[in-house]
This record gives C-alpha cells, structure tokens and sequence, in this order.
C-alpha cells in the first residue's frame, strides 16, 4: 500500500459527506477514494481534459469537424470571411491543413498562461533604449 499526500483534503472531506447524507449509511475515506478513481476510470477523456493545459481533441470532436467539412467541402475558401459558428473555424482549419495536420495542430496549440500585458510593462520598463541597444551591439 502506498501512502499519498491529499493536496486538496477538504475536497475529499466534502465529497465524503455528501456521500454520507446521499446514502445514509458511513462510508470511509478509502471507499470514497476508491469511487473517485472508478469514475476516474469510466471517464478518462473528461479527467485528461481536466488535466490537459492545451485544448483536446476527441474522437467525438475530430468526427463532427470531419462530417462539416464533407458537408461543405465544395463551398470555396473565402480569407475575407466572419465565422458565425465555431465549427466553422475548424471546417477551414480542415480545409487548409487537411485532417492529419488540422489534428496535430490543435494538439500543439497552447493557449498560454499569464498576462501578457502585465508582464510586457514590467520587462519594457526595466530595460532603457540605450541599454536594449548596448545589448544589440
């Protein structure tokens, strides 16, 4: 058995209580860990999702973006449009990358973390021209 530090207890305590209240009946906290892990295991898309920090594409999604594009397949590319629906995005992306390369690239594309704008005036206000351009040279 292998002991495990619980960063968030109070999570594990509130679902063990309403456990307790739902089934009316004591229930440990090993039980409770155990049903977490079971749905853990039932729902393992949701959970790497969860744990994901870039977006994930499903079999669900991937299937849904293809059968748009084969539905519009013959409309012609238009780099001036407006999408009104989100899907629509993903029908281009197909379009211009193709299926194999429309996957990989929404598996590499990473949102970021942070504010780019806060951390821009504090690394633009530390640096005067004069030494960016000492640095240049």
């Amino acid at each position: 058995m292998v002991d495990l530090e619980i960063s968030n207890k109070k999570l594990i305590d509130d679902i063990q209580k309403k456990l307790i209240l739902r089934l009316d009946r004591k229930i440990t906290q090993q039980e409770t860990l155990d049903l977490c892990l079971k749905y853990s295991a039932k729902n393992f898309e949701e959970i790497l999702a969860l744990a994901s920090s870039t977006p994930m594409l499903i079999p669900e999604r991937a299937e849904k973006i293809i059968k748009r594009f084969e539905k519009f397949k013959d409309t012609p590319y238009d780099q001036n449009a407006t999408f009104n629906n989100p899907d629509d995005n993903d029908i281009y992306l197909k379009e211009a990358l193709g299926t194999v390369d429309m996957v990989r690239f929404l598996h590499q594309l990473d949102l970021g973390s942070g504010d780019y704008t806060k951390e821009r005036k504090h690394w633009l206000t530390e640096q005067k021209v004069d030494d960016v351009i000492k640095e240049i040279k």
